[in-house]
C-alpha cells in the first residue's frame, strides 16, 4: 500500500527549503528548482504546491512574519 503524504507537512517543508535558500542566498537565489533540490523533491512536487516562483516566494514571506510576530508576542524569558 502507498504511503500517505501529509500535504500541509510537505508544504512547511518546502516553505522551510525556500525559508532557508532566502536566508543563505536572498529574493535572487530563490528558484523552484533550487527550492526542489534543496527540500529534496522534484520539481513537479514543488509546483503542486506552488504554481510559481512568486507564490513561493509570498508563502516564505509570510512565514518569516508569522514567525516574528509569535516570537514578538511571547513573554521574555529571563
Amino acid at each position: 500500500m502507498p504511503t500517505r503524504i501529509d500535504l500541509e507537512q510537505r508544504r512547511s517543508e518546502v516553505i522551510e527549503a525556500a525559508f532557508r535558500l532566502l536566508a543563505a542566498e536572498g529574493i535572487t537565489g530563490l528558484s523552484l528548482r533550487k527550492v526542489a533540490a534543496e527540500s529534496g523533491l522534484n520539481i513537479g512536487s514543488v509546483r503542486h504546491y506552488f504554481d510559481d516562483h512568486r507564490n513561493l516566494l509570498v508563502a516564505a514571506v509570510t512565514e518569516v512574519g508569522d514567525r516574528m510576530g509569535k516570537r514578538l508576542t511571547e513573554p521574555f524569558s529571563t
